[in-house]
């Protein structure tokens, strides 16, 4: 475990089998794939590989199964250059799989996860001896999540919040920055977010819910933020969608690496969606990992 570590993801990690299909397929038919991947995935893990990709001092936090996926994980994160000091395989835990479907028509995926939903994760006596400076969460580990924000109440911390349950609701309003997804806000707010006056009436629940700062991430739409009494919104960065797998994660990864480098919300918005952009243009999830200098040039 690296004791000058900067920031640490805590939460999911699985094995991620992509398979692009040029349309999603009808139930009892057959489909050929005209590409595949597998590689590693889950929320927290894709914006640890991502800042370990960056250079950046980065640690995994989760639970892994002790069977050969859970091997497979390990070791990609080693490739990424990613501490696996808190990444803990578990006794009866099997490791988590999605299948992917990617729609060449239109680069939009489906994903079909299983995991298992019991919280097995304690954050681990090497990890305790770290003072990360960035906290990245995704709702899952909560547990582990809790004792990380009292053990280390000077780290900024972020929320991948991607849908609405009991552990990424409590969390919005532990954290610094939450930032949801649309489907998480729609939920929150009971309704689909069919046009600016429910993103707002969304955005001031989220808000309110923080005490602070909020932040909704509208895909190819952009987003929008709040923090204090300050309001704004931000632009997608305009490409051709290939595959948006991870897409999301890529932005949470960007946003924490400009909370390390203390920038205002406004560029780190700006940067996060840029990365993020870069990546849908791209096949694949964490092969379409855009470089530091790819993001900062297009900026």
């Amino acid at each position: 475990m690296r004791f000058f570590l900067k920031i640490l993801c805590i939460g999911h990690s699985s094995v991620d089998l992509i398979l692009r299909v040029d349309g999603f397929p009808r139930e009892d038919t057959k489909s050929r794939a005209t590409a595949r991947s597998l590689s590693g995935g889950g929320p927290a893990a894709n914006a640890a590989a991502l800042l370990g990709y960056w250079d950046v001092s980065v640690a995994m936090a989760g639970p892994v199964g002790r069977d050969p996926f859970g091997s497979l994980l390990i070791e990609e994160f080693k490739a990424y250059r990613v501490d696996t000091g808190g990444v803990l395989p578990c006794e009866g835990y099997p490791t988590p799989v999605s299948a992917i479907l990617v729609n060449d028509t239109s680069g939009s995926r489906s994903i079909i996860n299983h995991r298992s939903t019991e919280d097995v994760y304690r954050l681990p006596e090497n990890l305790l001896l770290c003072e990360p400076e960035v906290l990245l969460f995704d709702g899952h580990s909560l547990a582990a999540a809790r004792e990380a924000l009292e053990r280390w109440p000077e780290a900024v911390s972020i929320l991948d919040a991607g849908s609405l349950r009991g552990a990424t609701w409590e969390l919005v309003e532990r954290v610094d920055y939450p930032v949801a997804s649309a489907a998480f806000a729609s939920a929150m707010l009971g309704e689909e977010l069919a046009g600016p006056e429910q993103v707002f009436r969304a955005l001031e629940l989220l808000q309110r819910r923080n005490g602070n700062c909020a932040v909704i991430t509208l895909g190819e739409k952009g987003g929008v933020w709040a923090l204090g009494d300050r309001r704004g919104g931000y632009d997608a960065f305009t490409v051709t969608t290939v595959d948006t797998t991870a897409a999301g994660d890529i932005f949470h990864g960007a946003f924490a690496y400009g909370l390390l480098n203390s920038w205002d919300l406004d560029r780190i918005l700006r940067f996060a969606a840029c990365a993020a952009g870069i990546s849908v243009s791209k096949p694949g999830g964490r092969d379409s990992f855009p470089s530091l200098e790819e993001v900062l040039s297009k900026l």
